[in-house]
């Protein structure tokens, strides 16, 4: 027997006001990135949309409550069974909290998934209101015109966002995430859920509605010149075709074909407004000055948007005449004929997307119709493109990461704490590009194995209870097959759950279809009562606990916004300060407030020499360094203010234990070898004669590691870019050839230093040092450089007696 709730427009709403509040917060701040982060104080801005989405799940609890108190309310399987086993979502994140790298960040992540595990519960309540149920796929549609919408507002030049538009390629189109890859799958979701919902509407408007957006949706589609999501459309297309009726399957491929055939017409002329548009932008931004957008109605942007609306048009009426004549034609000669046909068409167009896609891939037959830029990017389609070599670099890291701490992980971030210890060159990301590495280091085995578990369970027992469905319910229920699917396949290969707005589109969705159609689990009444009694409890003690805790941490990561804007403001010191503390008494060991309080301390004792403010300083870089180990900024502070108080011994422990977490981090070589070598000439000067032998062979073990760091890196595919160079410093080279000068190894030690000579030796310090022990190499070797040596006695005459003293 099954029992759907009575319709009840209060608690509707209510439901709708926190889906839609969800939906703004996403909206303007980069789909909820769950950015924040231990390595640039500036990713503490992630940290308060993120909150404000958690105080909005708070409420959720509210909803929940409500819908349990109804009187006519029945519990189902799912709302009972299913979504207390979802409680494992939070609870596995709790358990790798007390091993985590990072108890700041462990701390946010057991409140995100605590947010989560309400939204699937959330879902399985959810799928017991027809209106819910099906309204949704077009709010969330109208939701994505908006920001398809906005994304050629940026590309026209109409509207600027910060990495809106990216140049790589020509150009590359990301609205309001900032990641094109990120986009492409909202855009793949629409692409699907716009033609499912113009087959399930019988309103003709709303289909052409529908059907005049795919273009715009196309377009975006191939201007964000996602490799990934090319490589997941056959997949998705696959899972999704099985799922559906043999007329709509053809339906389905024939707006794909005609929509993409009309985006391809105008793609290039669009992309080339973008190109100059971005160009633009590049511009504004090397002079320093603000870009300047132009109105809709300019004559730079009027005849782009005539194209795409004309292109538009044109699609909304093919899908009026499709809709009139030829739909009715499939319905009388097709009808519901669904599984024997359907297993015939699909391995057929299986089996031409893989020769389609192998010969776009292999040859030009395929991909010269195409325009150049999408023609590369298809082309270049092999595992030593960048994107691919370092994907597969990631997820070997990753695993290295996961085999020390198998069974629970290290926490939420640890990827991010960490894996700069176990790259295998110098990469910079702070996600692991797969949802299920980034699940191995965060919670181990023991949390995948229960987070993919529940994953597969809802899908699973979701695509049964299809096949027995009525056509009409599976219409109502597809849309919270295709979400969860298309997110999760991209994202085993990138990183679009680390969007809270598709984390939360995931886990609600898995929730609708587990509650789809669940039977009424009967009860005795005492039971029954007690039951609701008590998980009303538990929710109201959930949402209580969330809200206050995520209201407590917004209010603390707000104070780093006005101590930024007292300092900008140059206002007295101790009310910049003055925020960060009362920050700090909310949320302590926030590293952000730490760090701040204990940098702009150091600059005050910098500036006045006040030993207070070195005292201070200290105060909060003990705390930072005790509770975030990791933190990056973290060991620069740590590293100056031991080398201010003379503590030589601690500073390079913290260098030596810095090289590492962080081995291809060649500042920190730097400071190492620079202390290392002031070490050793103090040791030669008080003729500590084992001391400071034991200290060149440290020298040496570490430039020779900087050597084999730096064959890594020259190692690499031509095809990779690095964002971070790796190579021999001239501090590096002067310690290890200085020393190879005193071992008496002069031409080791000419050789190294040759490489470091500098034209300008006007500044005292390395490059003069460098010459100075390369001439005397020389000279020991009964060569000389005279040119050399010019040059460095004009810079400075008393290099001559110096250069004397080395012979």
């Amino acid at each position: 027997m099954l029992k759907r709730q009575e319709k009840s427009g209060f608690r509707e709403w209510f439901a709708w006001g926190w889906i839609a509040f969800i939906l703004f917060i996403a909206m303007f701040n980069n789909g909820i990135f769950l950015g924040y982060g231990l390595h640039s104080p500036n990713q503490y801005q992630f940290e308060s949309p993120a909150f404000l989405a958690l105080i909005v799940s708070a409420f959720i609890t509210m909803w929940l409550i409500l819908q349990i108190s109804a009187r006519n309310f029945e519990w189902t399987r799912a709302n009972i069974i299913i979504g207390a086993l979802a409680i494992l979502i939070p609870l596995v994140y709790l358990l790798s909290s007390f091993q985590a790298f990072s108890p700041y960040m462990a701390k946010i992540g057991i409140l995100i998934h605590l947010a989560l595990f309400l939204f699937y519960v959330a879902g399985t309540f959810w799928s017991r209101s027809d209106q819910l149920t099906d309204r949704f796929p077009l709010v969330f549609l109208i939701f994505g015109y908006f920001l398809v919408a906005f994304g050629f507002l940026t590309m026209f030049g109409n509207a600027y966002l910060l990495d809106s538009l990216t140049p790589q390629d020509g150009i590359r189109i990301t609205s309001v995430f900032q990641y094109a890859n990120a986009y492409a799958v909202l855009l793949l979701i629409m692409w699907i859920v716009m033609l499912l919902e113009i087959n399930r509407t019988s309103r003709r408007g709303i289909q052409i509605l529908h059907g005049i957006m795919l273009v715009p949706v196309l377009v975006s589609f191939l201007l964000t010149l996602s490799r990934g999501a090319l490589v997941v459309l056959p997949i998705i297309a696959i899972v999704t075709l099985a799922m559906l009726r043999l007329k709509i399957q053809i339906k389905l491929i024939l707006y794909s074909v005609i929509g993409m055939g009309i985006s391809l017409l105008i793609y290039s002329k669009l992309a080339d407004r973008g190109i100059e548009v971005v160009n633009g932008i590049l511009a504004a931004t090397a002079a320093k000055q603000s870009y300047n957008t132009v109105s809709i109605f300019s004559g730079d942007a009027i005849g782009y948007w005539a194209i795409l609306f004309v292109a538009s048009l044109v699609m909304g009426a093919i899908t009026y005449a499709i809709e009139r004549y030829i739909e009715p034609k499939l319905q009388a000669k097709l009808g519901n004929q669904a599984s024997n046909r359907s297993g015939i068409w699909l391995p057929i167009g299986l089996l031409v997307l893989f020769v389609v896609g192998a010969l776009a891939v292999l040859s030009d037959t395929m991909v010269k119709v195409l325009p150049a830029v999408l023609r590369n990017r298809i082309e270049g389609i092999n595992f030593e493109t960048h994107s691919v070599y370092e994907r597969l670099r990631m997820y070997k890291n990753a695993i290295q990461l996961w085999k020390d701490y198998p069974i629970l992980g290290g926490g939420s971030g640890a990827w991010e704490a960490s894996y700069e210890k176990y790259q295998s060159y110098p990469y910079l990301s702070a996600q692991t590009h797969s949802f299920i590495t980034q699940l191995l280091v965060e919670v181990g085995i023991v949390g995948t194995v229960a987070i993919i578990g529940l994953i597969l369970f809802s899908l699973i027992t979701f695509v049964v209870k299809y096949r027995r469905m009525s056509e009409a319910y599976r219409n109502k229920y597809i849309f919270y097959f295709v979400v969860p699917i298309t997110i999760l396949l991209h994202a085993s290969i990138d990183f679009e759950m680390s969007y809270l707005l598709y984390d939360i589109l995931v886990f609600l969705c898995l929730g609708v279809l587990s509650g789809a159609l669940s039977p009424v689990k009967q009860w005795p009444v005492k039971q029954a009562r007690l039951i609701k009694q008590t998980s009303s409890g538990v929710l109201a003690a959930l949402g209580i606990a969330l809200l206050v805790i995520t209201s407590l941490r917004l209010y603390g990561s707000n104070q780093i916004d006005y101590a930024n804007d007292a300092y900008a403001q140059q206002r007295p010191f101790s009310e910049i300060v003055d925020p960060l503390k009362q920050g700090l008494g909310i949320t302590p060991g926030h590293p952000v407030l730490l760090q701040q309080l204990t940098s702009w301390n150091y600059q005050a004792y910098d500036q006045s020499k006040d030993e207070a403010y070195l005292q201070e300083a200290e105060k909060y870089l003990a705390k930072l360094v005790k509770t975030e180990p990791y933190y990056r900024p973290g060991v620069d502070l740590n590293f100056t203010i031991q080398m201010i108080h003379g503590k030589q011994d601690a500073a390079i422990n913290i260098m030596e234990k810095a090289v590492i977490q962080y081995p291809f981090e060649q500042t920190f070589y730097d400071q190492l070898e620079s202390a290392l070598l002031t070490k050793w000439e103090q040791q030669r000067q008080a003729s500590d004669t084992e001391g400071a032998k034991a200290t060149a062979e440290t020298v040496k073990k570490y430039y020779l590691k900087i050597m084999d760091q730096e064959r890594v890196v020259q190692q690499l595919p031509k095809t990779i870019e690095l964002n971070r160079a790796f190579t021999i410093s001239n501090t590096a080279r002067l310690a290890a050839g200085e020393v190879a000068f005193n071992d008496g190894d002069y031409v080791q030690a000419a050789e190294t230093l040759k490489t470091a000579l500098q034209e300008d030796l006007s500044a005292e310090g390395v490059n003069r040092k460098v010459a100075r022990y390369y001439l005397a190499a020389l000279r020991k070797q009964g060569q000389d450089d005279q040119a050399l040596y010019d040059k460095l006695i004009a810079a400075d005459e008393n290099e001559a007696s110096q250069l004397e003293q080395l012979k």
